[in-house]
C-alpha cells in the first residue's frame, strides 16, 4: 500500500465520480413540477434529456484532450465547477429553455468528470494488488 495522501486522492476522486454521477439524476424529480409549472408537455421534457446527452457527447468529442493537456485534477476541479454552476441554473430555469441549457452544461461536467475521474483513478491506485 502507498502512502496515505495517495488514498485520501483516490478517495476524493472516488467521491468526485460519485458526485458527478449523481448530479446528472438529480433534477429529475422535479420534471413533473416543471410541467405543472410550465404548462409544457412530455416531449419538452424530452428535450431537456436529449440535451443532456448532446452534452455528454460534446464532451467526449471536443473536450476529452483537457486531460491530457491540463491534467486528471485541473479537469476534475473544473467538471466538478460546471456541474455545480449546471445545477444552480437548472434549480433558477425560469423556462424550458434554461431547462435545456442546464441540462447541456450539466452533460458536459458529467463528460468530464467520468472521464477525468477515471483516468485519475487509473493513475493513482493505492492498492498493491490491482
Amino acid at each position: 500500500m502507498q502512502s496515505n495522501s495517495s488514498v485520501f486522492e483516490y478517495s476524493i476522486l472516488t467521491l468526485s465520480l460519485c458526485l458527478g454521477a449523481m448530479s446528472t439524476a438529480l433534477a429529475s424529480p422535479l420534471y413533473a413540477i416543471y410541467m405543472q409549472q410550465w404548462h409544457i408537455s412530455t416531449t419538452h421534457i424530452g428535450y431537456a434529456f436529449i440535451s443532456y446527452m448532446c452534452g455528454v457527447v460534446f464532451t467526449l468529442l471536443f473536450l476529452n484532450g483537457l486531460i491530457a493537456k491540463v491534467g486528471f485534477k485541473k479537469t476534475t476541479i473544473f467538471g466538478m465547477g460546471i456541474s455545480i454552476l449546471g445545477l444552480l441554473y437548472s434549480a433558477l430555469a425560469p423556462d424550458i429553455v434554461h431547462l435545456i441549457a442546464a441540462r447541456f452544461l450539466i452533460g458536459i461536467s458529467s463528460g468530464l468528470l467520468c472521464t477525468a475521474t477515471l483516468v485519475g483513478l487509473a493513475r493513482t491506485y493505492p492498492f498493491a494488488q490491482k
